[in-house]
C-alpha cells in the first residue's frame, strides 16, 4: 500500500509539472502571438492610410492628374487646330494670290523705308559719336560700312553691266556722283531701300516656305 502511494504520489507530481511546463510555455506564446498581430495591424492601419490619403478626394489633384492624362490629347487638339490655321491661311492666299502678293510687297517695302530713315536719323544725330574713338561706335561703323560695300557691290556690277551693253545707262560712279536729279546722299538711299527690300523679301520667303514644311 505504501508503494502504491508513493506510486500515486509520483504519478501526480509529474502531472503537475507538466502542466506548469505547458503553461509557462503557453504563457511565452502568447506574447509573441500578440506582438505578431500587433504589428500585422499595424501594417494594415499604415496601408489603410495610405490608401485613404491617395484616393481621398481632392478636386485640384485630380484636376492636375487630369491635366497630366489629358496632356497629350490637349497638345494634339492645338497642333490640329494650328494646322486648320495655316490650311485656312493657305487657302486665302490660293484664293488670293494677287492681293497677297501685293500687300506683301508693300510692306516689304515700307519696312526698308523705315530701316534707311532710322540709319540717316541716327548718323545725323550721333555723327560725332559715330566717328570717334569709341570702340563700341567703331564696331557700328565696321557693321555699316561692310553693309554698304555690300550695296556698291551689287549695284556697281548691275549698271556697269548695263552700261557695257547699253551706252546711254550711266555707270554706278557716275550714277552717285554726276546725277543731276539726286544729291549723293539720296542716290545711296535710293539703292540702299531697293536692296533692303530685295533682302526682306527673300528673307520672308524663305521662312514662309520653312514654315510650310514643318
Amino acid at each position: 500500500v505504501v508503494q502504491e502511494d508513493q506510486e500515486n504520489q509520483e504519478t501526480s507530481d509529474k502531472e503537475d509539472y507538466s502542466l506548469d511546463y505547458e503553461e509557462e510555455e503557453t504563457k511565452e506564446f502568447i506574447p509573441l502571438h500578440n506582438e505578431n498581430n500587433d504589428q500585422e495591424r499595424d501594417s494594415e492601419n499604415s496601408d489603410t492610410f495610405i490608401l485613404s490619403g491617395a484616393t481621398s478626394y481632392d478636386p485640384q489633384r485630380m484636376n492636375e492628374l487630369m491635366d497630366i492624362i489629358n496632356g497629350h490629347s490637349a497638345n494634339k487638339d492645338e497642333q490640329v487646330q494650328q494646322e486648320e490655321i495655316e490650311e485656312t491661311e493657305d487657302a486665302d492666299e490660293e484664293e488670293h494670290p494677287i492681293y497677297t502678293m501685293i500687300i506683301n510687297i508693300i510692306f516689304n517695302f515700307l519696312l526698308s523705308i523705315i530701316i534707311v530713315l532710322i540709319a540717316l536719323v541716327a548718323n545725323l544725330s550721333f555723327h560725332d559719336y559715330l566717328y570717334g574713338d569709341s570702340l563700341f561706335a567703331q564696331i557700328i561703323m565696321s557693321i555699316f560700312n561692310g553693309y554698304m560695300f555690300i550695296i556698291d557691290g551689287f549695284f556697281g556690277l548691275i549698271f556697269n553691266g548695263l552700261h557695257y551693253f547699253i551706252a546711254s545707262i550711266p555707270t554706278y560712279n557716275a550714277f552717285i556722283v554726276n546725277n543731276h536729279q539726286f544729291s549723293s546722299l539720296s542716290a545711296y538711299s535710293i539703292l540702299t531701300v531697293l536692296f533692303n527690300f530685295a533682302v526682306i523679301s527673300l528673307i520672308r520667303y524663305l521662312l514662309h516656305k520653312l514654315s510650310k514644311e514643318k
